[in-house]
């Protein structure tokens, strides 16, 4: 009953038998090991050792781990984002404006690594009142891959790990102009302007710069920071600005703002290992860079 009750409490009523069942739990009790089997929500007619109709675990030591891990459940649809035909949002971005610059199994590391980044907030990165906290995680991301750009030319796990940052850090780009208000605002005051026609694709990309004083682009009492309409999927974006939607001209942005970020990278890693810097910008394009383990990425 303790996980029921939980259960509950997080609104997660109709998928109690659904959410976690299904990867299988391993569990000790009386000195061995038994695999629970996967059941759904409906008809519990199978009995499953340890679980009953009205009681889900009879051990709350395991109710609490599978209680631990709905802690995340909310969080998990911001996880490799899909489009109706199945395909990564975040990856086609990247693909599209960095796929002529790396190597195919190289431009991999980054999609994998954007589709599994989520910030610690569990909400989306730039979403209502993120800015500060995402602007962090850039500056973080930033930082780390500097740092095993150091080895990165003859080091392929220092290689990989500076992908997997690049990665994080892309995706946390992209996501400013489909959570922050950023496009609804700029084109609020492009729509206002009387000497040129409104063209949604002829937005200007964000000043980085500037983007932390709350009077940037600030408009009738709305800030970036106040969050912006869902735009994320073409669904939730298909609402209609100018001759396009808000998904299209916030996808566009995205792609702008990821070789953006590729070439402001390139120039830092320049400046600071100057003659080293070509060898290390072509191995981070080209060059093996085969996967660590995860605990040895941070």
């Amino acid at each position: 009953m303790y996980v029921r009750v939980i259960l509950e409490r997080f609104g997660q009523r109709e998928n109690i038998g659904t959410i976690v069942m299904n990867n299988a739990i391993y569990r000790q009790r009386r000195g061995k090991m038994k695999k629970a089997k996967a059941f759904t929500s409906r008809g519990y007619s199978q009995k499953i050792y340890g679980i009953s109709r009205d009681g889900l675990f009879s051990v709350f030591g395991t109710g609490l781990a599978l209680v631990l891990s709905l802690a995340c459940i909310k969080e998990a649809h911001a996880f490799a984002l899909k489009d109706k035909d199945g395909r990564s949002i975040h990856g086609s971005i990247t693909r599209e404006a960095l796929g002529n610059k790396f190597s195919s199994k190289n431009l991999a590391v980054l999609i994998e690594s954007g589709d599994q980044t989520l910030p610690s907030t569990g909400q989306f990165f730039f979403s209502k009142g993120k800015l500060k906290s995402s602007l962090s995680f850039l500056d973080r991301e930033q930082k780390k891959i500097i740092n095993y750009c150091h080895d990165a030319d003859s080091n392929p796990k220092d290689r990989y790990r500076a992908l997997k940052h690049l990665g994080a850090l892309l995706r946390a780009s992209q996501d400013f102009y489909s959570h922050s208000k950023y496009l609804e605002l700029e084109s609020e005051r492009l729509k206002n302007r009387k000497d040129k026609t409104f063209d949604p694709y002829q937005i200007d990309l964000v000043d980085w710069s500037k983007v932390t004083d709350p009077d940037y682009k600030a408009l009738n009492g709305s800030t970036i920071d106040d969050g912006g309409r869902p735009m994320e999927t073409e669904e939730e974006g298909a609402e209609k600005l100018g001759g396009t939607t808000y998904f299209r001209a916030a996808r566009e942005l995205a792609v702008r703002e990821t070789a953006r970020q590729w070439d402001m990278l390139s120039t830092l890693i320049k400046r600071k290992y100057k003659d080293k810097s070509l060898t290390i910008l072509t191995a981070l394009r080209e060059a093996s860079a085969p996967p660590v383990d995860d605990d040895d990425v941070n």
